[in-house]
């Protein structure tokens, strides 16, 4: 069953509880209600789609609730803030279990805010919980807020994790809007677009992360790989190059090169390269600088 079909079924518990319980215990049935329908497998709803927990089971979707949580009153909302103030303080010292306990006392005074059930995801995640309370935290942090950074980012990367490249891109890509600039969440997203087949987009941004953050090595490297898998290996010697002139103390850029000028049958390029890379600190004999186990490149269209 589709979660768009269950909103009726949901709306009609919500207003039974409502009439037995009050609006905090009618909140709490919908969010089971979601979490449960997340459990059975149905499948995405809402602006990103959703993946599966790498454990197997559903991972969150933005599920319509038919009802919003209460609002918290000032004091309950001091005291959740207070409670998260000493979460965060357990994360840092590498104690999630408190975390999560803090976070479960915050957002039973505060349900609306999408930024505890975010971060109390996170905290269950990093505490070994069950897949199943991870996703249900995340379930209702999405309903509450569909484009919260932070939980997109946890999506994201479960959806990574369990091999899920375009959810995981769709996650990201939401992740990254809210916290622009982020390199690592840009080349979280990089990667995601790449393992999902959509290597233009991946390019750009790779070429982003070159751009913003030169120092960076890793994007070279990365993009240099994609474009000698893609049979671009010009492009790929372009952007070594560039590896070269942006980081003019580091080796690597001379040893990739190395390695694509041997797969492209020039030798004396070949060794320069390895020579230089020597220059550098690296312990290079050119006869051995070149990956043997590097697949050969298809012929370039240049």
């Amino acid at each position: 069953m589709r979660p768009r079909l269950l909103a009726p079924v949901l709306q009609l518990a919500a207003v039974a509880v409502i009439g037995a319980a009050g609006a905090a215990a009618a909140a709490t049935a919908v969010a089971a209600a979601a979490a449960a329908t997340l459990a059975a497998g149905c499948g995405p709803v809402g602006p990103a789609s959703h993946p599966a927990h790498p454990e197997g089971t559903a991972a969150p979707a933005t599920a319509a609730s038919a009802l919003p949580p209460p609002a918290a009153s000032p004091e309950e909302r001091a005291r959740a803030a207070a409670l998260r103030a000493e979460a965060d303080a357990a994360l840092a010292a590498g104690d999630p279990a408190t975390a999560s306990e803090k976070l479960r006392a915050a957002v039973a005074l505060d349900p609306a805010s999408a930024d505890l059930h975010a971060a109390l995801a996170l905290a269950l995640r990093r505490a070994d919980a069950p897949a199943d309370d991870v996703n249900a935290a995340l379930a209702r942090a999405l309903v509450l807020s569909p484009r919260h950074p932070q939980a997109n980012l946890l999506a994201g990367r479960i959806a990574a994790e369990a091999g899920r490249a375009r959810d995981a891109a769709s996650h990201l890509r939401v992740a990254l809007e809210g916290l622009p600039g982020d390199p690592k969440v840009r080349m979280e997203l990089a990667i995601a677009l790449e393992e999902a087949g959509d290597g233009d987009a991946a390019i750009a941004e790779y070429r982003g992360l070159m751009k913003d953050r030169p120092s960076d090595l890793s994007a070279y490297l990365r993009l240099a790989e994609l474009y000698e898998h893609g049979a671009r290996d010009y492009d790929a010697e372009e952007v070594l190059e560039a590896l070269v002139v942006a980081a003019p103390a580091s080796p690597l850029g001379w040893l990739r090169l190395a390695q694509l000028y041997e797969r492209r049958g020039e030798t004396a390029k070949a060794v320069r390269a390895s020579a230089e890379a020597a220059k550098l600190g690296a312990a290079v004999d050119p006869d051995k600088a070149i990956d043997k186990k590097l697949r050969p490149l298809p012929k370039s269209p240049r």
